[in-house]
């Protein structure tokens, strides 16, 4: 797992060994392990996925993949910063880097 600040300043935790094949069953987990509701749809591109959840109390972050970082769990406002770095510590502790 690594920590980064994107250009926009927002903060994210890549998982670049985690494969596009797992997007969707650790993001069903996480989802549901944290309550989050779906904010936008899911998008998938040739090289990427992404969507955005909520929190009950208003955090928002996007589960993602892309095949440069892998595995994303990004902080959409510095109000969510501690949910995602609680969710990357939970993907991190149940599925390591990667398959």
């Amino acid at each position: 797992m690594q920590e980064i600040r994107d250009a926009s300043n927002r903060l994210a935790y890549c998982f670049d060994s985690i494969s596009p094949n797992s997007y969707r069953a650790i993001t069903d987990d996480v989802t549901s392990s944290f309550r989050l509701d779906a904010r936008t749809d899911r998008v998938v591109g040739l090289s990427e996925v992404f969507q955005e959840f909520c929190s009950a109390d208003g955090q928002a972050v996007g589960l993602e993949w892309d095949n440069w970082s892998g595995y994303m769990v990004v902080s959409l406002e510095p109000s969510s910063e501690q949910l995602a770095k609680e969710v990357a510590t939970f993907i991190q502790q149940k599925y390591g880097d990667g398959e």
